[in-house]
């Protein structure tokens, strides 16, 4: 909390343990609110991130307002990454009024917002994702030509678009 919100329900976990709900005022261009919540494996195998959802904003509150849950290193969220048994992974969730508005996009009060984050997850398969694993999106596609380091107009890449390592 950057000392400008108002938290009028702090963030509470259900009682499944896998939707995180909070409830926040932020009233001016820059007021923020943020928090780190763990997603924890206690179980004896490994599992997979089957089903992931956070509240949309509406149109008008995307004028003023972001919205993001992502793994503490900023990481996006997937259905498919794998927690393994016995670790945790960090998840951030963070609301900001955007600084960056016009007169027009500024509500006129401000507003409580009622948001929510839930994961679920399941036994893992082999389709699951490790995150420890970095994935090369794209790579020059022939190395030996060209100066290490630098582009030409004329360099082509092998870029993998959709995640699978092919």
């Amino acid at each position: 909390d950057n000392g400008a919100s108002a938290v009028t329900t702090a963030p509470t976990i259900d009682s499944t343990k896998t939707k995180v709900s909070f409830n926040i005022t932020l009233s001016k261009p820059g007021d923020s609110y943020e928090f780190s919540v763990d997603a924890v494996n206690k179980g004896t195998i490994d599992a997979m991130l089957s089903g992931f959802s956070a509240t949309s904003l509406t149109a008008d509150q995307q004028k003023y307002l972001t919205y993001t849950v992502t793994y503490g290193d900023g990481a996006t969220i997937s259905t498919k990454d794998y927690l393994k048994k016995g670790t945790s992974e960090t998840i951030r969730v963070r609301v900001r009024f955007r600084d960056d508005l016009t007169a027009t996009d500024l509500p006129s009060s401000a507003e409580t917002l009622n948001l929510t984050a839930t994961f679920v997850y399941v036994q893992a398969d082999s389709t699951a994702k490790d995150r420890s694993t970095p994935s090369i999106l794209c790579k020059r596609a022939d190395s030996s030509t060209g100066t290490s380091g630098k582009l030409t107009l004329a360099d082509k890449f092998y870029c993998d678009v959709n995640g699978d390592g092919t």
